[in-house]
């Protein structure tokens, strides 16, 4: 196992399959306060002993930090994000989420 040049995990970027991308966790191309509204359910269920829903995909999509934990930080990454591309901001979450981002 090793990391990328932004520091997410090789494995954990390889476990995507057609169709979700990173941050994106309904699914729906786009990465938005949605994603980080369901990433934000997730975690509550969970913290409450309960069962997040989410498929393996979601899990891989949610976990934006890389730090195999899907929580607040995650959803919060996401906000950001979709304020920077609601602002006209064009770079793809992987490279917001890297060191010249």
């Amino acid at each position: 196992k090793g990391h990328n040049s932004n520091g997410m995990p090789v494995d954990l970027l390889n476990d995507f399959r057609e169709g979700y991308s990173l941050g994106d966790v309904n699914n729906d191309k786009k990465i938005d306060a949605k994603d980080a509204s369901e990433i934000l359910v997730y975690y509550s269920k969970m913290s409450t002993g309960g069962e997040g829903g989410f498929t393996g995909e979601q899990k891989t999509a949610a976990n934006v930090n890389g730090d195999s934990m899907i929580d607040a930080k995650d959803a919060s990454l996401i906000l950001t994000y979709y304020s920077y591309t609601s602002t006209g901001g064009t770079g793809s979450l992987e490279w917001f989420l890297s060191p010249k981002g």
